[in-house]
């Protein structure tokens, strides 16, 4: 049984490799976006403005912009040239 499982997960292993070798062939990569989408990049020089002026706090500040989350909002105040460390970590 186990001579065949590790058969079974060898052709997986192959055909899968086989099928990201074709997508990228074709010019296509999985994953997920990286950067803003064109909203939050839109909306980064008006929230950058609000947030530097202090009179919001952070939270008012999403609400008005409907911004979902804050890490989201730390990401937009960084696109637009707000120093904000410590508060971002890179994860790779």
């Amino acid at each position: 049984m186990c001579v065949l499982a590790e058969h079974e997960r060898n052709i997986i292993r192959e055909r899968t490799k086989a099928g990201l070798d074709l997508a990228r062939a074709r010019g296509r990569s999985g994953g997920r976006p990286e950067g803003l989408s064109e909203r939050y990049r839109k909306i980064a020089p008006e929230v950058k403005e609000i947030y530097e002026k202090n009179s919001r706090s952070t939270d008012e500040i999403r609400e008005m912009f409907k911004i979902k989350s804050q890490p989201t909002l730390y990401k937009i105040l960084k696109y637009s040239g707000v120093d904000i460390k410590g508060f971002l970590k890179k994860r790779r």
